[in-house]
C-alpha cells in the first residue's frame, strides 16, 4: 500500500484513507500535502521509485509538520500491507 495511488490511468490521489485519522480528516491538511506533491512530481514518468519518492515525500512532509509525533516508521510501514479482490482471496 502506498501514501499515493493511481485512480485511474495517469491520475494519482493521496491515499488518505490509510493515514492517520487527525491527518486524513483534515482537509487543508491533505490539500497542503497534493499541493506539495503535485508541484515536486508534475511531469515525472509514473515508476515504481516516482511512487517510491512520493512517499517519502509525503513521510517527510507530515514529520516536518508533526516533529513531536514520531510516526514516520508507522507510515513508512503502510508499504507492506498488501489488498486483493475478495475473488482472488476466496
Amino acid at each position: 500500500m502506498r501514501l499515493v495511488i493511481e485512480t485511474e490511468p495517469g491520475k494519482l490521489e493521496l491515499n488518505y484513507m490509510w493515514l492517520p485519522t487527525w491527518v486524513g480528516m483534515s482537509h487543508p491538511l491533505k490539500k497542503e500535502i497534493e499541493d506539495k506533491i503535485g508541484e515536486d512530481f508534475v511531469g515525472k514518468e509514473l515508476s515504481e521509485d516516482t511512487l517510491d519518492l512520493m512517499d517519502e515525500a509525503i513521510i517527510k512532509l507530515l514529520q516536518s509538520k508533526f516533529p513531536m509525533i514520531s510516526f514516520s516508521n508507522y507510515l513508512r510501514a503502510l508499504k507492506g500491507v498488501e489488498q486483493t479482490d475478495v475473488e482472488q482471496a476466496g
